[in-house]
């Protein structure tokens, strides 16, 4: 990003803070009331330090609120050009970038990657985009924080990537993988022929998301808010050092502004349109939207499923496409209602999450949503000795393992030192194969194949 990019996106972000980002959407006859009240309830019940929401309805902003302070420590306020870090909801613009750098380069998203890249490790070489951004290449999940942050520590993580990676076969299963967004980033370095955040920083300038970058080096030239812990107990402290890792900044690195994520979504929701210009084809926008892989281990998304990049789900009667993270001290929450042209963005400058409250308001509001159902507790798990044995095994997504065991005639559940009786709080999340054998367990989106 040069330096006229860098006034450009200073004074883009204040034009459309006198615009889209005002109370003057209520002119459509919503009152807005009662989700500012519960949004500043949950803002406060949940100690953050700071927050911004917006609520899209049609082709544009018709409602916002900025709360608070972008750092502790200088009481700067959150204002509607500060960035936030979005955690894995970056995977949704990957996506997009990638799913158009495939449609522009006529690249089927089923190809073998290995066709157009070569020296990869075999099976590395047998995954395709579409695997990819679905994660479900079979690939597992690996933790991180900071690592190289020079753009050569992508390409040579990747030719790392071996056999041991995978824990079971491409297409089997659903299982969340920074890994496989790693391997995403690089394929769009050769798909673009330039570092994967100057690619996307191509993407952001087309679809006039001038502040959005992958690189902490430009985001800290501008207002961006730090990460906060926040334990309820003492006050929210600031994060050190800020993470970055140039093998995983697909997964969860890219700052942004509630105004730059807003055009974004009026664009998704009207065609790919923006103001009469076509920012995104309208056949990536499906390919991001269809859902490819049933989603397992997770209470809120009982009947979920995986699109790229994105979690797709009923919410009281109404289709719901999300990107969520929590993620070292920022939460993200990235709700998108297509068929009714509808979202709502909220950003938090803390590891607080949630705000499930203010998403209720803002539907009951807004959306034709069915009434809200009361939760009953579940009831602890009763199964015959016989029944439990077919869940009894050793289950295996690398490096981590979870044990389920008969213990005293009831499962438990072990994992790092933990052993826990599988009740109303912990559930078998299983998966099936045709013949009624259980293959895998899920925990926390994540894929566990049994070994025995």
């Amino acid at each position: 990003m040069n330096y006229r990019q860098v006034i450009f996106c200073v004074v883009l972000t204040i034009s459309l803070v006198g615009t889209p980002l005002t109370v003057a959407g209520q002119k459509d006859g919503s009152d807005f009331s009662g989700v500012e009240k519960v949004f500043l309830k949950d803002f406060e019940d949940r100690g953050a330090p700071g927050a911004v929401m917006a609520i899209i309805s049609g082709d544009r902003i018709v409602y916002s609120k900025l709360v608070g302070t972008a750092n502790i420590e200088t009481g700067v306020p959150v204002t509607a050009d500060t960035l936030f870090l979005i955690g894995t909801t970056s995977r949704v613009f990957v996506a997009a970038a990638l799913a158009s750098l495939a449609e522009e380069g006529k690249v089927p998203l089923d190809e073998p990657i290995g066709n157009r890249i070569h020296g990869l490790n075999a099976k590395v070489a047998q995954l395709s985009i579409h695997h990819l951004l679905s994660n479900t290449g079979g690939v597992r999940q690996e933790s991180y924080r900071y690592g190289p942050r020079d753009d050569k520590g992508l390409e040579q993580y990747v030719r790392t990537v071996s056999d041991e990676y995978f824990f079971t076969e491409p297409g089997k299963a659903f299982s969340t993988s920074s890994v496989s967004f790693a391997l995403a980033a690089y394929v769009a370095e050769q798909l673009g022929k330039k570092p994967f955040a100057e690619v996307m920083q191509d993407r952001f300038k087309k679809w006039g998301m001038f502040c959005s970058t992958f690189r902490q080096d430009i985001a800290m030239t501008y207002l961006v808010a730090q990460g906060h812990e926040v334990s309820g107990v003492s006050a929210p402290v600031v994060i050190r050092p800020f993470v970055d890792n140039a093998i995983f900044r697909a997964d969860s690195m890219m700052f942004s502004t509630v105004n730059d994520l807003a055009r974004f979504v009026i664009a998704f929701l009207n065609g790919g349109k923006v103001e009469g210009r076509q920012l995104l084809s309208p056949s990536v926008i499906a390919k991001i939207s269809t859902p490819v892989a049933r989603v397992h281990g997770s209470n809120v998304l009982e009947q979920g499923e995986y699109g790229y990049g994105i979690l797709t789900y009923d919410y009281r009667g109404v289709r719901i496409l999300e990107g969520n993270s929590v993620w070292l001290g920022f939460t993200s929450r990235f709700v998108m209602v297509p068929k009714h042209r509808f979202a709502i963005i909220i950003l938090v400058n803390s590891n607080v999450g949630g705000f499930h409250d203010t998403i209720d308001k803002a539907f009951e509001t807004l959306m034709p949503v069915k009434p809200r159902r009361d939760v009953k507790p579940k009831a602890a798990l009763k199964i015959d000795e016989t029944e439990s044995q077919k869940y009894v095994g050793l289950y295996v997504n690398p490096p981590d393992e979870i044990e389920i065991a008969l213990k005293n005639g009831q499962l438990v559940f072990r994992q790092i030192g933990i052993e826990l009786a599988m009740s109303g709080t912990i559930e078998l999340k299983m998966m099936t194969g045709e013949d009624g054998t259980v293959e895998f367990m899920y925990s926390s989106l994540r894929a566990f194949k049994k070994i025995h």
